[in-house]
């Protein structure tokens, strides 16, 4: 391996099937009752799975690639590649998406701060 580079991506990853199926909808509930949602749709719980389906194997591929042993804020290049630009990791982050109808940025902000109960 002496003066052979980095390297790229593996060309065969560990195929995990249907792993993301195993994330049960009270798990997405709680997720999106603390984002503010007051009530979830039936549908969603399929729409968030596929989401984090595309979110989780971008990380996985960038962590791969970069011979990195953990995916710390290799999530930030898989949102901006679906278009989603994050801001911040200290007590805001930001979402920038732009939508197809305006020409205007999106801009939600999520306080992340923790709370002492």
């Amino acid at each position: 391996d002496k003066g052979l580079g980095k390297g790229g991506a593996k060309r065969h990853r560990k195929v995990f099937r249907d792993s993301i199926q195993c994330i049960p909808k009270p798990a997405i509930r709680r997720r999106a009752y603390r984002g503010g949602v007051k009530r979830v749709s039936g549908l969603i719980y399929e729409e968030t799975r596929v989401f984090l389906k595309i979110v989780i194997k971008d990380s996985v591929t960038y962590t791969e690639h970069a011979r990195y042993s953990d995916g710390h804020g290799r999530f930030v290049y898989a949102h901006k590649r679906q278009g989603r630009t994050l801001y911040g990791f200290g007590g805001q982050v930001a979402f920038i998406s732009r939508d197809s109808s305006s020409s205007q940025p999106n801009l939600d902000v999520i306080d992340n701060r923790h709370t002492s109960h």
